[in-house]
C-alpha cells in the first residue's frame, strides 16, 4: 500500500479521538500521510446552527468550496469520509470527474437508514455513497440494506478499541473504582429499566455519559450524580469497575457496539445484551457474559459480583480474545487500505483488459 498511496484526505467531524483520529493514527502507521479535513462547519449563532441541522445555506456552501479548494491543492491519493452529512453530492461529484485516479471512500457509523432521524439528516450522505468507489458500514443489516439500494461496494467495518488509549490501568481514581458501571449515553430505548432493576434489587450501578438529564427526574437511576467522561477519564471509568455494562442503541437497531470492544481491552468483566454477532465475537460465559432480560442480567451481575475468580477469569480471557483477534483501531485502518489497494488492482486490470481488446 505503501508504495501506491502516500497522501488520504480524511475528512469528518474531528471532534473525537476514538472516531476520525483514531483511523488517522492506524493509517500513519502504514506510512500514510494524513491530511486532515472538518467537515463539521462551526455554528456559533443561532442562523448558523439552523444551517447545520436543516443542512443547507452559505455556511454549508463555504464548506464545500473550501473542501474543493483543498483536495484540488493537496491532491490526495485517496479520501475517507466520516458520515460526510455536510458535503453535497453535486461537491464529490466534480471531484471524481476532475480526479477520476482518487479513491473516494465513506464510512457511516450510525445508521443511515433506520435510525429514526429524517431524510433532511441523510439526504446528503444517501447522495454521496453513489460517487464512492468503497462504502464502509458498521451493521451487517446496513450492509445489506444498502445492497438492496444499489449503493456500489458496500462492505462491513466492524467498529475497534484504540490501541493507545483503551488498555488497563494501573491505578484509578477513587471516584472511578466501581464495583458495576455503566459509562454511555441515556437513550429513550429502555436501558434505564434494567438500571432501575438492578438498583431495587440491591446492586448500584455508577453512571458516567451525557443526555441523562433526559432521563425522567423521579427514575431512581437519577438519584446520582452523572456526569459525561471522555477519553481518558473513559477509560479509567471502564478499568475501575469490577463490571461495565453495555446496552445496544435501539435508534440504530444496533447488534453490538464500540464499548462491546473497549470493555475486553480494558480487561473488564463485560455484560451484554444476547445478540448473535456478539456471541461470535465473544465466548458467552467464558470470555464475557450475556442477558435477555432484566432478571437474567440480575442474576448475571450477582453471580460475578459473588465469585470474584470467575469473574477475573472470564475479564481476562474476552481480554485475549479482543486482542488476539485485532479489534483494534490499527487492524480497522490496515483493513481500508487494502480494499483500497485491492480496488486500485482491480481497476489496472479492467485497464488493461480494455487496452487489450482494443
Amino acid at each position: 500500500m505503501e508504495d501506491v498511496h502516500t497522501r488520504l484526505l480524511l475528512a469528518g467531524e474531528w471532534r473525537f479521538d476514538v472516531y476520525e483520529e483514531a483511523f488517522a493514527s492506524g493509517f500513519r502507521r502504514r506510512g500514510i500521510e494524513v491530511i486532515p479535513f472538518r467537515i463539521e462547519p462551526q455554528c456559533e449563532s443561532l442562523a448558523l446552527k439552523v444551517q447545520r441541522r436543516c443542512l443547507t445555506g452559505p455556511v454549508l456552501g463555504k464548506l464545500n468550496r473550501k473542501f474543493e479548494a483543498t483536495v484540488r491543492t493537496e491532491r490526495p491519493n485517496a479520501i475517507f469520509l466520516r458520515n460526510p452529512t455536510c458535503i453535497f453530492s453535486s461537491t464529490l461529484g466534480r471531484i471524481r470527474r476532475e480526479r477520476p485516479e482518487t479513491v473516494l471512500v465513506s464510512y457511516c457509523n450510525d445508521n443511515p437508514f433506520e435510525d429514526g432521524r429524517a431524510w433532511l439528516c441523510w439526504r446528503h450522505y444517501l447522495r454521496n455513497v453513489y460517487h464512492c468507489h468503497i462504502n464502509y458500514f458498521f451493521r451487517s443489516s446496513d450492509v445489506n440494506h444498502a445492497k438492496a439500494m444499489g449503493i456500489p461496494n458496500p462492505k462491513l467495518l466492524l467498529s475497534y478499541f484504540v490501541q493507545d488509549l483503551h488498555r488497563p490501568q494501573r491505578w484509578v481514581q477513587p471516584e472511578f473504582r466501581n464495583q458495576v458501571v455503566f459509562s454511555g449515553h441515556y437513550e429513550p430505548d429502555g436501558r434505564h429499566l434494567f438500571l432501575e432493576h438492578l438498583e431495587r434489587n440491591g446492586i448500584h450501578v455508577k453512571v458516567f455519559g451525557p443526555r441523562w438529564n433526559e432521563l425522567h427526574r423521579r427514575s431512581i437511576v437519577r438519584q446520582q450524580p452523572i456526569r459525561a467522561v471522555w477519553g481518558p477519564e473513559y477509560v479509567q471509568s471502564i478499568s475501575g469497575a469490577e463490571i461495565a455494562l453495555v446496552f445496544l442503541s435501539g435508534r440504530n437497531r444496533d447488534t453490538y457496539t464500540q464499548r462491546c470492544f473497549e470493555i475486553p481491552a480494558c480487561r473488564t468483566l463485560m455484560v451484554a445484551p444476547r445478540t448473535p454477532e456478539l456471541r461470535m465475537l465473544f465466548e458467552e460465559d467464558r470470555e464475557a457474559l450475556y442477558f435477555s432480560t432484566p432478571d437474567q442480567l440480575l442474576s448475571k451481575v450477582r453471580n460475578a459480583l459473588a465469585d470474584p475468580d470467575w469473574r477475573n477469569r472470564i475479564a481476562e480471557a474476552g481480554y485475549r480474545r479482543c486482542t488476539r483477534d485485532q479489534h483494534s483501531n490499527i487492524k480497522r485502518a490496515a483493513e481500508v487500505l487494502s480494499d483500497i489497494q485491492s480496488h486500485l488492482a482491480e481497476r489496472n486490470t479492467r485497464a488493461q483488459e480494455l487496452v487489450t481488446s482494443a
